[in-house]
């Protein structure tokens, strides 16, 4: 008999500036500690993806947007530890409020990088998506 996955599914929130996208730097999670990543975070149950970027972009970097600005650019399947993933990546091009660290207990500090910048001190799973994001792939997958 085969075993279904059960996958966990997150979102990753792309901001740019330019050649730049907003970057967090992950702190005290127990998780990539230290690396830098795009703001992102996982979906509640009876919630929608998209519905989850909104809520996550103003709960980390205290961003608001509306669903309807969140364009799917990007989906990732990824194995990482004892974890299997679908990551939704979104592209947000329109939002209100000033980037801050809103969550000062899991992110120290939060600034705008290149993909090259970011390639040195990013997560590499984020950094496989942005490469395959800057070259119109729409799917990808990571240690599966």
């Amino acid at each position: 008999m085969t075993t279904r996955k059960n996958f966990r599914a997150a979102v990753y929130m792309l901001i740019k500036q330019g050649d730049k996208y907003l970057v967090i730097r992950r702190h005290n999670t127990g998780y990539r500690d230290g690396q830098y990543t795009v703001p992102a975070g996982h979906v509640d149950d009876g919630e929608s993806a998209r519905a989850a970027a909104v809520r996550e972009l103003a709960e980390e970097v205290g961003l608001r947007a509306i669903e309807a600005d969140a364009e799917l650019v990007h989906a990732m399947q990824r194995h990482e530890g004892e974890f299997d993933y679908i990551d939704f990546y979104f592209n947000i091009a329109t939002w209100q409020g000033k980037p801050c660290i809103c969550e000062p207990d899991k992110m120290d500090n939060l600034r705008f990088m290149t993909l090259k910048e970011l390639e040195t001190v990013g997560i590499p799973g984020v950094i496989s998506a942005l490469h395959a994001i800057s070259i119109g792939e729409r799917f990808s997958s990571l240690g599966v």
